[in-house]
């Protein structure tokens, strides 16, 4: 967070300084999620009036369901950023979109089709349902779909569409994680072709994976190797 500078006591609570006030905050995911999201409540209770926020990975973003007993952590988000005065969120991506006013849900699919086209991608692969619905427009070229299920915890993987040999494929997804889901994919493909490339909005990987080269966006910190960032300013300029 730009004009915002964040400080420790011993005993290592956080403390927030204000540089500069702004109307917009812009807000980037690094390695300790949880302190981030503290820091994040301190510079919006700091910020007093109502203002607009830019969350580049919306956090907590993935338990949206209603169930007994489980907190449904997205709700409880929007909740305390209504209480912070926050009038209107502008995210990317955004793992669940429940269509209520206060996001405003911006799509990279321009990030995705300039991949397409630099790399003269022959397939786009959509890991399971869920990415497909999220990348819907994507669905003019060539794809296939994989159809994910869970059996005693473990992933298992069937793909809809034959995979063709020697082809140039990209897997599209908003969100990788372990890698589990992505890696059942792959190991299916590369039985076919090697000509393998990963696009995903948000990166949490923390090992490499066995493609030529993964496409994501500066929404979440990122050391891998094979990794080329794209950045989101563009976006967040228009804002």
């Amino acid at each position: 967070m730009k004009n915002i500078k964040i400080k420790s006591f011993n005993n290592l609570e956080k403390y927030i300084i204000l540089k500069k006030k702004k109307k917009i905050l812009v807000f980037t995911v690094n390695k300790n999620i949880n302190l981030n999201i503290i820091e994040l409540f301190m510079a919006l209770y700091a910020l007093k009036k109502k203002k607009k926020l830019v969350l580049k990975y919306f956090p907590f973003c993935r338990q949206h369901r209603e169930k007994k007993n489980v907190c449904n952590s997205f709700m409880f988000m929007i909740y305390i950023l209504k209480k912070l005065k926050v009038k209107k969120i502008y995210t990317f991506d955004i793992h669940y979109d429940p269509k209520i006013k206060i996001i405003k849900n911006i799509k990279t699919y321009d990030i995705i089709e300039k991949i397409i086209k630099k790399k003269k991608i022959d397939y786009l692969v959509f890991p399971d349902i869920g990415s497909f619905k999220r990348f819907n427009k994507l669905k003019k070229y060539k794809h296939i779909i994989f159809i994910k299920k869970r059996i005693k915890g473990k992933i298992k993987n069937k793909c809809i569409k034959k995979i063709k040999k020697k082809k140039k494929y990209l897997i599209v997804d908003d969100i990788i994680d372990t890698g589990e889901t992505i890696n059942k994919c792959l190991s299916k493909i590369r039985k076919k072709s090697k000509k393998l490339y990963v696009y995903c909005t948000h990166i949490f990987l923390k090992k490499e994976i066995n493609v030529k080269k993964i496409f994501t966006t500066d929404s979440v910190e990122t050391k891998l190797k094979k990794v080329k960032v794209f950045s989101l300013n563009k976006y967040i300029k228009k804002i």
